[in-house]
């Protein structure tokens, strides 16, 4: 059995748009894709200045949303200490 997904309104294929969060016209570009079925899901950077903006724009869709791991841009989500405590 391959579970309760209806194989009709199952996508044939995942296409993920990835950086939502990264800028505002970026992720406004994404919904926009998303809207006209270009794109089935995305993975979010949430350490980004527009991220709460954008996390707001995107909470009431289905859409499917990743997080996306960052260890590089933005500004970092804890303190530098506490990664590498044990």
């Amino acid at each position: 059995m391959e579970g309760s997904v209806n194989k009709k309104t199952r996508p044939l294929i995942i296409i993920n748009a990835d950086d939502y969060c990264i800028s505002e016209n970026v992720s406004l570009g994404i919904l926009e894709a998303f809207s006209y079925g270009s794109v089935t899901s995305t993975s979010v950077i949430v350490n980004m200045p527009c991220f709460g903006k954008m996390a707001t724009a995107i909470k009431n869709t289905p859409f499917d949303c990743g997080l996306h791991l960052n260890l590089t841009a933005g500004k970092p989500v804890c303190k530098s200490n506490m990664a590498l405590d044990r």
